[in-house]
């Protein structure tokens, strides 16, 4: 592949000042030991306070490249932590969120949040219907219900979810779905700048 998790992080790294690569918002005391900076609190919250988008062409790169980190094979992880990386960006507690958020808008962010949105929402239900297959031909064995394992998936696709119910996300309930949930989050920061 060509994309991992630390190629991820350099290319972000080389876009926004003072992010620090292989730190994730969750791994605050390994980032504060990397920066040797001391911070009030251990939230994640403080590692991205002075984050700010510097290079255009380093996220646009990042953005439009997206397509060659064959995703469909990885996973949600990768883009999972792009995302969460691009809310530290754009975070209340951000000094620099209003100018994060503007310079975002400048490289397209909506409509690659709103493609990336409709390929995850492709890739999780065409291995919903693999797993839907995978359970008909078990049963049509004869081996029954009880040797598969429904809600796992196949080895080579990692983008299986339990569907919600009908009754949870009628009328904007919520999908329970920390991918779509963060991509919702990051569009909704974005756009409350414009």
């Amino acid at each position: 592949r060509i994309m991992d998790k630390s190629v991820l992080d350099q290319c972000f790294a080389f876009a926004v000042h003072g992010f620090i690569p292989g730190c994730s918002l969750d791994e605050v005391g390994h980032c504060i030991a990397q920066s040797q900076k001391q911070h009030e609190s251990s939230e994640g919250e403080e590692v991205s306070k002075d984050w700010v988008l510097s290079d255009l062409d380093a996220m646009k790169y990042l953005l439009l490249n997206h397509q060659v980190w064959d995703i469909q094979r990885s996973g949600p992880e990768l883009p999972m932590r792009l995302i969460s990386f691009l809310n530290g960006l754009v975070a209340v507690h951000n000094t620099h969120a209003a100018f994060n958020a503007r310079r975002l808008h400048l490289v397209g962010i909506v409509q690659w949040v709103l493609h990336l949105i409709l390929e995850a929402a492709e890739l999780y239900s065409a291995e919903e219907n693999s797993v839907d297959n995978n359970d008909t031909n078990i049963m049509n064995q004869g081996a029954g219900s009880n040797s598969h394992q429904g809600g796992t998936a196949s080895s080579s696709n990692r983008w299986y979810v339990v569907p919600p119910r009908v009754v949870t996300i009628a009328v904007g309930g919520d999908p329970d779905n920390t991918l779509l949930l963060s991509c919702k989050t990051l569009l909704r920061r974005v756009l409350s700048y414009m």
